[in-house]
């Protein structure tokens, strides 16, 4: 199987300023598929983000007050609801999802 796209998602509005964000499961969730999550956050200071359980940051990029941060995750069954991303203090904040299938599994 060919990886492919499956579905994507974001927060709600452009941009909020929150200590947590809810980045939509995209739709279609299945097992085997690879979530890719960017949190990117406005504010001049950087406060660790605490993921979901499962997730692993691939980078954080800084560039000032802009901080961009990706994260993965295999999904081991259908997600549903929200990935709650956070962390301390508030900050202009938004979040986006992907799903990709076929992804090879080592």
């Amino acid at each position: 199987m060919a990886v492919a796209y499956r579905s994507s998602s974001r927060t709600g509005q452009s941009d909020a300023y929150v200590s947590s964000i809810n980045v939509p499961v995209p739709t279609g969730a299945a097992a085997g598929d690879i979530a890719l999550v960017s949190v990117s956050r406005w504010e001049s200071t950087n406060p660790a983000i605490t993921a979901p359980s499962g997730f692993t940051e691939i980078t954080q990029v800084v560039s000032g007050p802009d901080k961009i941060a990706i994260y993965w995750k295999r999904l081991t069954g259908a997600d549903s609801g929200n990935y709650t991303f956070s962390w301390s203090g508030s900050q202009w904040a938004l979040g986006q999802a992907m799903l990709a299938t076929g992804v090879v599994a080592s």
